[in-house]
């Protein structure tokens, strides 16, 4: 007789994947958090520069914080840039928290792009920075 078994096992239970590429640059920047590691990882493929940090409790906690207070689970998955323009810088946003995710796209020359989105983004690329 097969029996099942049940454990907690440690896992994420905040993951960050944004992305910001494009423009006339060919920008190419991923930056990634892992509760489950407690690191947030830096890429940028056009410089071939690759930076973890570990963040502590209270990082962890304001960027929570901060997809909270900017309503990001609120957002449209999609905001498309404008109608005939060009060259412009590609943001991608996918949060999982508590088994809660939710994505969303969106460029510098979208229209109706909710303030949460770039103060986020200011947030997570601040954390990511050499300093």
């Amino acid at each position: 007789m097969d029996k099942e078994y049940s454990y907690n096992a440690p896992h994420s239970d905040l993951i960050v994947v944004y992305t910001k590429e494009g423009g006339f640059i060919g920008m190419r920047q991923k930056i990634f958090y892992d509760s489950f590691t407690k690191e947030l990882t830096f890429m940028d493929e056009r410089s071939n520069t690759f930076r973890i940090k570990k963040l502590d409790e209270d990082k962890e906690k304001s960027i929570r914080n901060e997809v909270e207070d900017d309503k990001i689970f609120n957002t449209d998955q999609n905001y498309s840039p404008r109608q005939g323009s060009a060259d412009f810088i590609s943001f991608g946003l996918f949060i999982i928290i508590n088994n809660k995710s939710h994505s969303v796209k969106w460029t510098e020359d979208s229209l109706n792009v909710p303030n949460g989105l770039s103060k986020f983004s200011s947030v997570i690329e601040n954390m990511a920075s050499t300093s």
